[in-house]
């Protein structure tokens, strides 16, 4: 999680939120810096529409449990550095973000850096600013 702590419980914590409700924190939008968009060919029958994110490792305040196995999305997790990054079996569209954030970090890796959006289009990838 990427949360202020010590703020109070939420009154009413929608579903979903329980496990911010029992650390009394909200989510922390600040650290997060938008890095890249991408998106899978029309003509693939499992898709998506992701946006990539990247923090320093001091802004996650809690790792929950549970997140992390067959059923999910995230079944290998690892903090590495980026250097090492490369070196682990990534998809083709990862590696490209690992680059974006490479690029964000040599340019200061300010809020206001445009962010590419990766899409296919008649000539193959593309690569759009945002």
């Amino acid at each position: 999680m990427v949360a202020e702590r010590g703020c109070g419980a939420p009154q009413a914590p929608p579903a979903g939120w329980a496990d911010f409700a029992a650390l009394e924190a909200y989510p922390h939008l600040e650290p997060l810096h938008f890095v890249a968009r991408a998106t899978t060919p029309p003509r693939l029958p499992r898709r998506y529409d992701t946006v990539f994110f990247a923090a320093e490792a001091q802004a996650v305040t809690h790792q929950a449990k549970g997140m992390i196995g067959p059923d999910r999305e995230l079944t290998e997790l690892v903090w590495a550095p980026l250097s090492q990054a490369y070196d682990l079996d990534l998809p083709f569209i990862t590696r490209v973000v690992l680059r974006e954030l490479e690029l964000r970090l040599e340019a200061g890796m300010s809020h206001l850096l445009p962010a590419p959006w990766y899409r296919v289009g008649r000539a193959g990838w593309e690569r759009a600013q945002m």
